[in-house]
């Protein structure tokens, strides 16, 4: 029985679709869908294709084959972070892009918290902490926006096929 635990992508958030296909196989587009579980993986007799998958605890589960299988993930990823790259560029982290469209309302309201929180004033306490609401309900729209996008596309993607050949990649 041969067993392995391939590392996933670093930026790796949740896989949304999994493709499998056998190793080597002469067509390299042959990969199939599979399907996602939301329960338990069924205790079936191992084929050569896994069929079924499953996310838990940042984990991919897989039945297992008795092929070795090569994997493709559609999935959601983090953005890098924004980081002090001050040593030898002329860019402080301050004017680094941001990678984010829309995202100037909770940026601005985070930052005002940061600095208001770091001040002895109570009072300044207090706005901070409004301040920091304001980024947090900023953020879950853009947050909101983007799972909306995402689960739009994939229906879009889902009836434009419905009825018709299957596309090429």
């Amino acid at each position: 029985m041969h067993t392995s635990s391939p590392a996933l992508p670093s930026n790796l958030i949740e896989p949304l679709e999994v493709w499998e296909r056998i190793t080597n196989v002469a067509n390299p587009t042959a990969f199939l869908e599979m399907d996602k579980l939301l329960h338990a993986i069924p205790n079936v007799t191992k084929d050569e294709w896994n069929r079924f998958w499953q996310w838990r605890q940042d984990t991919l589960y897989l039945p297992g084959s008795r092929v070795t299988m090569d994997l493709r993930i559609f999935y959601s990823s983090y953005l890098p972070d924004i980081v002090d790259i001050t040593t030898g560029t002329p860019s402080p982290w301050y004017l680094q892009p941001v990678p984010i469209s829309r995202c100037l309302d909770a940026l601005s309201f985070m930052v005002a918290a940061e600095y208001l929180g770091a001040q002895a004033d109570p009072e300044m306490a207090q706005k901070a902490q409004a301040f920091n609401e304001q980024g947090m309900a900023a953020a879950m729209l853009i947050g909101a926006r983007d799972t909306a996008n995402v689960r739009m596309a994939r229906k879009e993607s889902a009836l434009g096929s419905a009825g018709g050949p299957a596309a090429e990649e």
